[in-house]
């Protein structure tokens, strides 16, 4: 796996244990992570379906700011490996 995913990954999990997170944010990262763990699929199409969803979460208006901040990051990071 490509060191860009596996850290995708991490902060997806970081992001799952903080219990500032909202649950139904925490289930959206999961299937997030699932998403990008799972070997088949070219990783572009699950890159883009991952975006998507993140801006969903980014506009959560009950996602604290620090974690908004967290969820920009993890954008960035995803817009780095569809470059």
């Amino acid at each position: 796996m490509d060191q860009r995913v596996e850290e995708i990954i991490a902060l997806l999990k970081e992001l799952q244990e903080d219990n500032t997170v909202p649950r139904n944010v925490k289930l959206k990262l999961q299937h997030m992570q699932a998403s990008l763990e799972d070997e088949g699929g070219e990783i572009s199409l699950k890159v883009n379906k991952i975006l998507s969803d993140v801006e969903d979460i980014a506009n959560d208006i009950n996602l604290p700011m620090f974690i908004r901040t967290q969820i920009w990051n993890l954008t960035s990071m995803l817009e780095g490996i569809n470059a």
